[in-house]
């Protein structure tokens, strides 16, 4: 039975010690990556609850204008109600809202 010398000690500690390195810097990166996730799950909530509640009746943001001055469309066939339609800038991006929630 031969026993292992030094230099094949030092270099299998020292592979293991690299090995050990590259894991810890794969959890840090996984930990960072789930914490960005996170951030942007709970910003595109933000944005969807602004939405919803704008449609609802309940504006948040303040008011920019209507989309039809916005987008430069006459008020006549299909686009007539652009007018009743209010674009709101928030904190995340921009809603809708209507100006008539019975409309």
């Amino acid at each position: 039975m031969k026993g292992y010398s030094i230099i094949e000690l030092i270099i299998s500690l020292f592979v293991i010690a690299i090995a050990a390195l590259i894991f810890s810097l794969s959890i840090n990166q996984a930990v960072a990556s789930f914490s960005k996730s996170s951030e942007k799950l709970i910003e595109k909530m933000t944005f969807f609850s602004n939405v919803t509640s704008n449609f609802a009746g309940k504006s948040s943001g303040t008011i920019v204008n209507t989309l039809d001055k916005i987008l430069g469309y006459d008020l006549s066939g299909s686009y007539a109600f652009f007018d009743a339609i209010e674009v709101r800038q928030t904190e995340n991006g921009y809603v809708y809202s209507l100006k008539d929630t019975t409309f």
